[in-house]
């Protein structure tokens, strides 16, 4: 039997210092660092590569990810297994199905994976390597992932759409992540100060005074003869 007490004392949790949350921070490709792992990346890497760049998709999607996930009529992969624990369909690019297409052309099963048999580790292991070689900082494979989202923002996409590519059980998420990208974001959220005092933001209409040298000399002599 548990008896309850009320506690006299100080707060036994009063001394413990929680621990601050970081501010999270997508570290995103930029287009010339794209192009410079293109350039530079082992050829089995490769299809992973463009798989995150153009998918979004995690590792471990990316590699369990088989032929009958994709519909070639519909432009749209299936993720069967998400984190979320909840499938979605996303949408194929112009880009991503012609390169797809090459690559259909060596399966030999609707079983076969799409980007290769590379596991998890290697795949990690060897960018993250390739990544440091070319000189590319605070990133790895996972940024591929917030690539496609950042530049999906970036380009003014719905935020909720791109939170159901990429399978966030929360939009939340997303916008935790993304939102600043958004190119409205700033302009939004500080039109909100409008509200605070009794400015108009309505300036167009305002006529300059002028600053030319007839004006000047004109109020000069007004004052001169007393009108």
């Amino acid at each position: 039997m548990i008896i309850w007490q009320k506690h006299n004392g100080s707060n036994p949790a009063k001394l413990i210092k929680l621990k601050r949350e970081p501010n999270a921070r997508a570290r995103y490709f930029l287009q010339d660092e794209i192009k410079l792992i293109e350039n530079n990346i082992q050829g089995d890497l490769y299809p992973y590569f463009i798989g995150g760049i153009h998918l979004g998709m995690r590792m471990s999607e990316l590699c369990q990810l088989t032929w009958q996930d994709v519909s070639f009529e519909q432009r749209q992969v299936y993720v069967a297994k998400s984190k979320s624990g909840k499938p979605r369909y996303i949408p194929i690019s112009k880009a991503l199905f012609v390169f797809l297409e090459k690559l259909h052309e060596n399966k030999k099963s609707i079983a076969d994976h799409v980007f290769g048999t590379l596991s998890e580790g290697y795949i990690s292991h060897r960018f993250s390597k390739t990544l440091k070689t070319l000189g590319i900082k605070k990133a790895c494979f996972h940024s591929t992932r917030h690539t496609f989202a950042s530049y999906l923002v970036m380009a003014g996409v719905n935020i909720y759409r791109v939170s159901k590519w990429l399978g966030h059980a929360s939009v939340t998420t997303t916008e935790k992540y993304y939102a600043n990208l958004a190119p409205d974001f700033q302009k939004e959220e500080i039109s909100k100060l409008d509200r605070l005092t009794g400015l108009s933001p309505v300036t167009e209409n305002r006529q300059e005074p002028s600053n030319s040298q007839d004006s000047t000399v004109e109020s000069s002599e007004t004052v001169a003869d007393g009108k």
